[in-house]
This record gives structure tokens, C-alpha cells and sequence, in this order.
């Protein structure tokens, strides 16, 4: 079991949070917070929860972490593109040999690997935002698939990623607990 108030990892027959000294039976809680987290607690700014595919992600919790994500991943990107426009020299000598036009640098390499690695982590990170919130929903992961493939077919795509984010954002989860977890 999971404290409601920290996150931490209460032992069996422990009636209280060894870390802060929240009631295992979550009577300590208001109301209020109880629902606006996942099962696991690790908070919007935790990166314990950007890659974890079990369990249940509330609304709100949902859309903070995605919000957040795309900031971060602007800001990740942005930062590569300068350090590739910095890195990018434009040849000085006419060699036979080389071609004309720009040599890429350590710097403009580091920041093409750096938008590589980001933009992997942005998909994997996204797609367990949205199968933690389709769990809430009490529905199977895999439906994400359906959100993804649809959402890059011509003229239908803006649709159903329109759809995909009222479903995602705004269609409350299961009360109680399900199979994914508790509520």
C-alpha cells in the first residue's frame, strides 16, 4: 500500500506513514486531494511516473504531466536546434574533393542526437500519460493505438486526435476501484 499523502510505501500492518505519519486508511486526507491523483501519488513534477504503464491517472494529474511534458519537450528541442544552427559552419575552403555548402560540428551532431533521444522519450512518455488514463477509465491500454494510428490518417487525423484529447481530458474515470487499481 501507498501513503495517499506522500507517496511512500507503507508496510503490511502499519497503520501509519512511516515518512510523514499519514493514516494508512488515507482518514488523514481531505476529500478533495484524494481525487485529484493517480493510485501511485508521485505528484505531476515526479519523473517516477513519466514512463510507468500500470495503474490509474486522474484527470487533472493527466493533464499537468502532459501540459508539462509538451513544455519541456519545446524547450528540449528548441535548445537542440540552436546548439545544430550553432554548430553548423559553413565550408571555408574550395576543395575539390568536398562538397559546398555546411559541415556539421560536435555541437550540431550532439544536438541532432539530443532531438533524437527526446523526441523517443516524448512518444514513450505520452503514450503511458494516455494508457494510465485509459486505465482510469476502467479500458484496456491498447485503445491508445487506435488514438495514435487514427490520428495520422489524412483528413480524418485532426478528428479523431480532437476526439482523442475530449475522451482522454474530460470523461471522468471509474469511482472505486477497478481492475487497474484503486480509486
Amino acid at each position: 500500500m501507498f501513503c495517499r499523502k506522500c507517496g511512500a510505501q507503507i508496510p503490511d500492518g502499519c497503520s501509519f506513514c512511516n515518512k510523514c505519519g499519514t493514516p494508512a486508511d488515507g482518514s488523514g486526507m481531505p476529500a478533495a486531494a484524494d481525487r485529484m491523483y493517480s493510485d501511485r501519488h508521485y505528484g505531476i513534477f515526479s519523473p517516477a511516473g513519466w514512463f510507468d504503464f500500470s495503474g490509474r491517472m486522474r484527470r487533472l494529474e493527466w493533464w499537468g504531466r502532459s501540459i508539462l511534458m509538451y513544455v519541456l519537450i519545446i524547450c528540449v528541442m528548441a535548445a537542440a536546434f540552436m546548439a545544430i544552427g550553432a554548430g553548423s559552419r559553413p565550408s571555408t575552403g574550395s576543395s575539390a574533393a568536398a562538397p559546398a555548402g555546411n559541415d556539421l560540428t560536435a555541437g550540431a551532431v550532439i544536438g541532432i542526437i539530443v532531438i533524437v533521444l527526446a523526441a523517443i522519450a516524448f512518444i514513450v512518455s505520452s503514450i503511458s500519460l494516455d494508457v494510465r488514463r485509459l486505465h482510469d477509465m476502467e479500458l484496456s491500454g491498447w485503445w491508445v493505438l487506435l488514438l495514435r494510428i487514427g490520428s495520422v490518417i489524412p483528413y480524418v487525423g485532426f478528428i479523431v486526435a480532437i476526439g482523442g484529447l475530449i475522451w482522454l481530458g474530460f470523461v471522468p474515470g471509474t469511482r472505486g476501484s477497478n481492475r487497474f487499481g484503486q480509486g
